[in-house]
């Protein structure tokens, strides 16, 4: 799958892993090495068998890299350095030189692996090592896809690419699997290593699986698996403002600045599921209730204030994106634009509401929805609408609502409606 190369380029990746030297440069170096070598008049001996062992390493020789890295050891005459710089080459020749996971081979790379990661006792060496370490995960991460074991090769992909953040996709990582292998007691010493270092835990696992719940609209099981987090303090971050306030125009970092919530989203769901239950039998307050559910779905969509309790990563512009009509998660997940909940609960807070006002500002919502689904469309034209037919609630708002306070702000503070007024 593509997401499995995302950071990589894998041609230029593997010219990283190996060299951008042609191969006839590398063979007319090796013939200098080995006969500077035969000669046995250097001054640095260990520096030559280095550059010979990653040069045999290069061309994919084992033997003569191990060889080399032997005779590195021997002649480093305790030079750190030296000693390092021979260790990281004949890992990377042990790793290249496997051709497969096995248990054995596992077994015998875990200290090495260790020693790799570790850089706080290797200043020098410590950029060497990393680099090293990267190689290594990428071809562990190719042994363990060849054998269809995608949730270890999952593990080491997040430490052989340059950037790896599982929240840019998160709808498409083995989240059920990676929560299991966390909570897991039967990992081997080997995959122990690979959950440590990978950035993510149990908790995380938790949080992006009742995230996806919620795009879901599944409630009641996001808030069901959000109660499973162990630390929610440190994994369920605050939204970014109060979902159930509205106003004309959105405007996020003035809702950030002017409304402040503490709400995360446990609480934003749990409010939400009570809220559900308290308009089935508070018929009073039904219209308001509906109102406040239509903000809350309004507001947690790409569109509102609350936006990062759906997402991870806000991508101005693109909701007039064209899609991939294989695929349902092309780049942005399509509930994240969705406003068909909010629609619903506007619609039935204009069907309940007993003064003009309320509903003005309901049928002003569903037309914020309706100018929103537009864009999604991808026929914005100077951002107006091109017939009637595509601005119904505006029509409505217009013929039935120009005597409320409502309609006044609206025309004053909304440019669509402006224009939409003066052109009626």
């Amino acid at each position: 799958p593509e997401r499995w190369w995302s950071g990589i380029e894998s041609e230029s990746y593997e010219q990283y892993q190996r060299t951008s030297i042609e191969p006839n440069d590398v063979s007319d170096i090796i013939d200098v090495l080995e006969n500077g070598i035969a000669m046995n008049k250097m001054r640095t001996p260990g520096f030559w068998y280095n550059a010979a062992a990653f040069l045999y390493f290069i061309v994919d020789d084992a033997e003569n890299c191990n060889n080399m890295c032997v005779l590195a050891t021997q002649s480093a005459n305790g030079d750190v350095n030296q000693i390092e710089q021979t260790r990281i080459i004949s890992i990377l020749n042990k790793v290249n030189d496997a051709g497969e996971i096995t248990t054995a081979v596992e077994k015998e790379l875990i200290n090495d692996l260790k020693w790799l990661a570790d850089r706080e006792n290797s200043v020098a060496m410590a950029p060497f090592k990393a680099d090293a370490y990267r190689i290594v995960m990428y071809r562990l991460m190719q042994y363990y896809l060849e054998d269809n074991q995608s949730l270890l090769a999952e593990l080491c992909r997040a430490r052989a690419v340059e950037y790896y953040d599982i929240y840019l996709q998160p709808e498409k990582a083995p989240i059920d699997e990676l929560y299991e292998f966390f909570t897991s007691n039967k990992k081997s010493a080997f995959e122990s290593f690979l959950s440590a270092q990978y950035p993510y835990n149990a908790d995380d696992m938790l949080e992006i699986k009742g995230t996806l719940l919620m795009r879901e609209d599944k409630l009641e099981q996001a808030a069901a698996t959000f109660k499973k987090i162990q630390d929610p303090d440190a994994t369920l971050y605050s939204l970014s403002a109060d979902p159930f306030v509205i106003n004309i125009n959105d405007c996020h970092d003035c809702d950030f600045e002017e409304y402040p919530t503490d709400l995360n989203k446990l609480n934003l769901v749990e409010k939400m599921i009570a809220l559900k239950k308290q308009a089935q039998t508070d018929e009073l307050n039904r219209a308001q209730i509906y109102h406040e559910l239509g903000n809350a779905y309004y507001n947690i969509s790409y569109w509102g204030n609350a936006w990062n309790a759906l997402d991870y990563h806000r991508c101005h512009g693109c909701e007039t994106y064209s899609h991939d009509p294989e695929d349902s998660y092309f780049y942005y997940y399509n509930d994240e634009y969705d406003l068909t909940e909010a629609k619903k609960y506007y619609t039935l807070a204009t069907r309940l509401s007993s003064g003009k006002q309320f509903a003005a500002l309901n049928y002003f919502m569903l037309a914020k929805c309706e100018q929103n689904d537009f864009y999604r469309g991808g026929e914005v034209i100077d951002h107006t609408f091109k017939t009637d037919d595509q601005q119904i609630n505006f029509g409505i708002l217009h013929k039935l609502y120009s005597d409320t306070e409502f309609y006044r702000q609206a025309i004053d503070e909304c440019k669509y409606f402006n224009y939409y007024v003066n052109k009626h």
